[in-house]
């Protein structure tokens, strides 16, 4: 009997060590996942930011 009490013991603690684990992967899969789409928004941000200078720049020069 106090066998089976122990296996479960080790049983449950087994599975909240893999439960931790697999949050701590999920949650580094999701921080570089924002940390891509943030840096994709900043180039994008920039880029559209250079456009419109070029854009001024040129209806300020025909007008």
């Amino acid at each position: 009997m106090p066998f089976n009490v122990l296996s479960e013991e080790r049983d449950e603690r087994r599975m909240i060590i893999i439960l931790y684990l697999g949050t701590l992967a999920l949650l580094g899969i999701l921080l570089y996942a924002t940390y891509s789409n943030m840096h994709r928004h900043s180039d994008a941000t920039q880029m559209i930011r250079r456009y419109n200078v070029g854009m001024f720049e040129l209806t300020r020069t025909l007008s």
